[in-house]
């Protein structure tokens, strides 16, 4: 806690004690300027022993269905020799700043959608209930993809 503080008072001073590096060069700041790529959330599951089978069955009959129903278009990967069975990249039409959000528009339209496909909100929660209990560990990224200049 105390090393935080201190680290916060050293950048306090810093910004307080004269002008910024563009106003010195006489320069303003102007907008800032986006990267041009393309944001993903990356999944990496692994499943636990047999359990693979019926995650998948889950995955296809139901996610997948709610997924596409709200335009989601996200991209798995089975993985055949590794640490994770599966990676998924879930597109961030966003960016990073869809991070922040307290509610994402597109996974709530998808959340109806498997209501929908269930047929009510409790059997929603137990089948997402169940899959989570098929999951030994997950772990997730932030990525990108760079898009050529031209566009």
């Amino acid at each position: 806690m105390r090393k935080a503080l201190m680290a916060a008072a050293a950048f306090a001073l810093a910004t307080t004690m004269g002008a910024s590096p563009a106003l010195a060069d006489h320069h303003e700041a102007g907008e800032i300027e986006r990267q041009n790529v393309d944001w993903y959330q990356v999944t990496m599951t692994k499943f636990k022993p047999g359990k693979i089978g019926r995650a998948r069955e889950i995955i296809n009959d139901y996610f997948d269905k709610a997924l596409t129903t709200a335009g989601i278009e996200a991209k798995a990967i089975h993985v055949n020799i590794g640490d994770y069975d599966q990676i998924t990249f879930w597109p961030m039409k966003a960016g990073p700043d869809q991070m922040s959000w307290r509610r994402n528009p597109e996974f709530a339209k998808a959340w109806d959608a498997l209501k929908e496909l269930t047929g009510s909100e409790e059997k929603r929660q137990e089948l997402v209930d169940e899959f989570d209990s098929l999951i030994a560990y997950e772990k997730e990224m932030l990525a990108h993809i760079d898009r050529p200049e031209a566009e």
